[in-house]
């Protein structure tokens, strides 16, 4: 958590043109195969190293873009970090016109996770219960192009949720999210929000 404030209050100055584009998905380019690209606690080549991405690393999650348009806020499992852009390449065709799928997202305390995948929706509190949803509903807010809504039920149980685009931390580690996540789930057990964070998953 010690880097998390730095590292939030840096990302929060990114522009609004890119954070109408992120989060998006990039590949590592431009490395040698002996070298790693390096991740660094501020948009600056002399800043602190806080880890490294290997020269073929795919599907790296970028969260933020610096003003200048030069560094990455990327977000990983172990934490996140800032990269040169110069040694990024953005996925083609990824566009916010749609609930960004698939997807993952996950809260703490106690702790759950969504999986939002094409056709299917799973929600799972950790030890407890889940719930599988395989046809639903999904949209864009009608005036507003950074959050969606979706709406699965089955017999039994029922989700809606709300992801909308902004910084987001687990309170729990220094990984920065892209996207916000709050889902109230109905069940047996009676009706629970739940909210938390979302990170692109793989496609």
């Amino acid at each position: 958590m010690r880097r998390l404030a730095p590292v939030l209050a840096l990302a929060l100055w990114g522009g609004l043109a890119a954070a109408q584009e992120l989060p998006a998905l990039y590949n590592v380019t431009g490395v040698a195969a002996d070298d790693v690209l390096n991740l660094r606690d501020a948009p600056d080549a002399t800043a602190a190293l806080v880890g490294t991405l290997p020269p073929d690393a795919r599907n790296v999650e970028v969260v933020d873009i610096n003003p200048a348009g030069t560094w990455g806020l990327v977000s990983r499992d172990e934490g996140s970090g800032w990269a040169n852009l110069s040694f990024l390449r953005r996925l083609p065709d990824q566009t916010f016109d749609d609930l960004p799928a698939p997807l993952d997202c996950g809260g703490t305390e106690p702790f759950w996770t969504v999986r939002v995948r094409e056709g299917s929706v799973s929600f799972e509190l950790i030890g407890e219960t889940t719930h599988e949803f395989r046809i639903g509903d999904r949209l864009r807010s009608r005036n507003r192009t950074d959050r969606w809504a979706l709406s699965y039920a089955r017999p039994g149980a029922g989700m809606e949720g709300v992801v909308s685009r902004g910084l987001c931390s687990d309170g729990m580690s220094d990984r920065v999210y892209g996207l916000e996540g709050d889902f109230l789930v109905t069940d047996g057990s009676g009706m629970t929000l739940y909210s938390g964070c979302c990170s692109l998953a793989a496609p």
